[in-house]
């Protein structure tokens, strides 16, 4: 078995759907959780890392919510089940409704729905950490995703932010 916690992969579709997986990652830590960049192998990625619960994370816009519904579908159909995706918000803005009604539907494909907050000042550092404490609505995403990579989170959304 590999030597870790966690995958955590990123939804690729096009460039509005690329987002910060490594941010997840930091976010995770000191879990052992690593960074997979997945391709649509999933055969392949079931045959190395079936016992290893898999994290998708996606850009909270239209275009990321699209590809992750596109990923999701295509992993079930090679039975790989994601423990959670994570959406991380794009912005301060509230969350369109395209991006609630495919979260909607994403919501039983998955073992959990994260959502992670904007944070301003995450634009101006290289690791999020060195912000300081991280904010509530944050600390509640992260809570909410260890427990959906510990197989405690069942089919409940980590509803924060």
């Amino acid at each position: 078995m590999p030597a870790t916690d966690g995958v955590v992969a990123q939804v690729k579709g096009d460039l509005a759907a690329v987002v910060g997986a490594s941010t997840v990652v930091s976010l995770l830590a000191p879990r052992p959780v690593m960074d997979l960049s997945v391709s649509r192998d999933w055969a392949g990625y079931r045959a190395r890392w079936a016992s290893v619960p898999l994290a998708l994370v996606a850009r909270g816009t239209a275009a990321g919510l699209r590809a992750a519904m596109e990923w999701v579908a295509a992993a079930a159909e090679a039975g790989v089940e994601a423990a959670a995706l994570v959406v991380v918000a794009d912005g301060p803005w509230p969350v369109p409704r395209a991006v609630r009604g495919r979260l909607r539907l994403l919501e039983g494909h998955v073992g959990a729905v994260v959502r992670v907050p904007y944070v301003t000042a995450w634009r101006y550092v290289d690791d999020p950490l060195e912000v300081g404490p991280l904010p509530r609505k944050v600390a509640d995403a992260v809570a909410a995703l260890d427990m959906a990579l510990d197989g405690r989170q069942g089919r409940r959304r980590g509803w924060a932010g």
